[in-house]
C-alpha cells in the first residue's frame, strides 16, 4: 500500500478528519496525519494491531492527532453515526475477503456492508478511499460497482477519481482474477 500511501499524504488534507476503519497497524492514518489531517480515528478488530498503530504513531510523531481503538469497524461505523459524527475522509482497507473465487459472492456481501457503513460516516463531498486486496475483486472492477451501488441506495453520488492496485513488488497469483 505504499504509493497508495503516498498518495493520500499528497491530498489537501489540511484540517481534515479521517476515519480509517480496518486500520491494522496505522499506515493510512499516520499518512493522513502526515499530509496534515487535524485528527484521524483507527478502528480495527485486532487489539494487537491498534496497540502497534498506536505505537506506530507516537513514533512517528503523530499520537496528538491519531487515536486508535478496537472494534468491529462497521458496528464503529454505525455507532460514530448514531452519535452524528462525519469525517471527510474515510479509508476503508479490509482484510482479504475472497481467497478464493468461491468466496467472492460472499465477500461481495461484505463489501457491501463496510462501504455502506464507510458512506454513513463520510460527509458530503468527502471523499471514501476504498480497498481490496482480494485479486478476485479488486482486478475485476466489482468493487467500483459494489461502491456505485451503495453510494446510489444512500442517496450518496460517487465519482472514481483514482483506480490503482498492488505495488510493483508485491506478488499477483495467475490464478485472479
Amino acid at each position: 500500500q505504499r504509493e497508495n500511501r503516498r498518495w493520500l499524504r499528497a491530498l489537501p488534507l489540511e484540517n481534515a478528519r479521517v476515519l480509517d476503519l480496518c486500520c491494522y497497524t496505522g499506515g493510512f492514518s499516520i499518512s493522513a496525519a502526515a499530509g496534515g489531517a487535524k485528527s484521524v480515528l483507527g478502528v480495527d478488530s485486532s487489539e494487537h494491531a491498534v496497540a502497534l498503530a498506536s505505537e506506530n504513531a507516537r513514533r512517528n510523531g503523530f499520537s496528538e492527532q491519531c487515536l486508535f481503538q478496537s472494534g468491529d469497524a462497521i458496528a464503529v461505523a454505525r455507532e460514530l453515526k448514531a452519535n452524528g459524527e462525519m469525517y471527510d475522509v474515510v479509508v476503508l482497507d479490509p482484510p482479504k475477503l475472497a481467497p478464493s473465487a468461491k468466496a467472492v459472492a460472499k465477500a461481495k456481501r461484505k463489501y457491501a456492508q463496510f462501504n455502506a457503513a464507510a458512506i454513513d460516516v463520510l460527509k458530503p463531498g468527502g471523499m471514501l478511499v476504498t480497498c481490496s486486496c482480494s485479486g478476485a475483486v479488486a482486478r475485476t472492477g466489482i468493487l467500483s460497482d459494489i461502491v456505485a451501488d451503495v453510494a446510489h441506495k444512500a442517496g450518496r453520488r460517487a465519482q472514481l477519481v483514482r483506480r490503482s492496485g498492488a505495488a510493483p513488488d508485491h506478488p499477483i497469483s495467475a490464478k485472479y482474477p
